[in-house]
């Protein structure tokens, strides 16, 4: 989801059931306090998996972050002639786990899982929000709530 997307859907729904993470509370959105913000986001996270950046993207900036962190590292391969492909090429070139679906990322992080029609979870060490995102994913959905 894109920042821009999710201000809007948190700001609109004003759940309580959705987190907001901030350097800069009540702030106005500055490109330079992306890496801050994302600094934290890849501490609560348990992996990074980057899709799609150029080698000089702000997605290297939260992978660095990332790794000096201690968290799994993951990418996506793309078109080697692609400016776009071309930070997921670098970090599988400099040891990010390759990724070309779902089912590898739950194994990297030990998901058990049965099969996509069963979507019958059991995931050891995770929470029910946690679990409710794996089935989501399993699922092919593109929203979580």
């Amino acid at each position: 989801m894109f920042y821009e997307e999710y201000m809007s859907f948190i700001q609109k729904e004003k759940c309580e059931t959705h987190y907001s993470a901030s350097s800069f509370p009540g702030f106005p959105v500055y490109k330079s306090n992306f890496p801050a913000r994302n600094r934290i986001i890849s501490g609560l996270s348990k992996g990074i998996l980057v899709v799609e950046a150029t080698e000089n993207s702000g997605a290297m900036i939260t992978v660095n972050t990332a790794i000096n962190q201690g968290r799994t590292v993951m990418a996506v391969p793309g078109n080697i002639n692609s400016e776009n492909s071309a930070g997921c090429n670098l970090l599988i070139r400099d040891g990010a786990i390759l990724i070309t679906s779902y089912g590898e990322i739950l194994d990297e992080f030990n998901i058990r899982y049965k099969d996509n029609s069963d979507f019958d979870v059991w995931i050891k060490g995770l929470s029910g929000s946690e679990a409710d995102v794996v089935k989501a994913i399993i699922k092919g959905n593109n929203t979580y709530r």
